[in-house]
């Protein structure tokens, strides 16, 4: 496998963004998800559109969310200059499904970018500050500053670029800092950019609703019964191995 063949995005496009705790309610099967969105049958036009620009496309299941998802992968978005011609063309594609159906931005159609922040510690090859209470704080200082610096506020291309830079070399692709998110946050972001403008003239601004770590956040309960099977503890999460999670959000002023 080539490097560039290595680096995947996934982006998730969701059109109408209601979700449902299948316990409470009656979740819609696919076809009445798509019925009551004017969708056409399994998304043929969405699939159609993201085709022609070399896109895969996966729909996620109606049962977990109630709209027609697509998640988008493409093997070539290590270079800058790839990854700006990619967001005009994907851009472009779902301005014209959200002019055919009448969709509004923020309304019936969000663009979700998923992904861990840093992860820290001699696993990852990663402890710039050391390892322990003190280096944590020192690390997760920075992972702010980081992102209060380049993904909050009006979203600005030269700032995705530096935000690409400081992750990764742009020259050997090498990681400078290990986010999984190296190539699909600018991706995504600039992507939404472009739409946003596209489709409501306006530039969405950010910001930082929350950041944690695997250290700071509970542990999910999980049930005896799931334990029992196998299933539970998937890492260590301590000074020497964590993981870090920025959640930023963006809106039309």
């Amino acid at each position: 496998m080539t490097r560039a063949a290595a680096f995947l995005l996934s982006l998730l496009i969701i059109f109408s963004t209601q979700l449902v705790d299948s316990t409470e309610v009656q979740v819609p099967t696919r076809a009445e998800v798509e019925a009551m969105m004017g969708l056409p049958s399994d998304g043929d036009r969405v699939r159609g559109q993201m085709d022609t620009i070399g896109f895969v496309v996966e729909e996620s299941p109606a049962e977990d969310v109630v709209a027609t998802a697509v998640r988008l992968e493409h093997k070539s978005l290590a270079a800058q200059d790839q990854q700006h011609g990619m967001t005009d063309e994907l851009a472009g594609a779902i301005a014209m499904i959200m002019q055919e159906n009448g969709w509004q931005l923020g309304t019936d159609i969000a663009v979700v970018v998923s992904s861990d922040a840093v992860h820290y510690g001699p696993d990852f090859d990663h402890t710039p500050f050391g390892t322990g209470a003190e280096a944590y704080e020192k690390a997760t200082a920075r992972e702010r500053s980081l992102a209060l610096d380049h993904l909050v506020g009006n979203l600005d291309p030269s700032k995705l670029r530096k935000f690409s830079s400081t992750l990764v070399d742009p020259d050997t692709l090498e990681y400078r800092l290990p986010w999984c998110g190296r190539f699909s946050i600018p991706f995504g972001l600039e992507l939404l950019r472009k739409l946003s403008l596209s489709t409501a003239g306006k530039v969405p601004s950010g910001a930082l609703l929350r950041y944690g770590t695997s250290l700071s956040e509970p542990e999910l309960p999980v049930s005896s019964a799931t334990r029992s099977s196998g299933l539970g503890y998937t890492a260590p999460s301590n000074f020497h191995h964590w993981v870090g999670y920025a959640a930023v959000g963006y809106r039309l002023e």
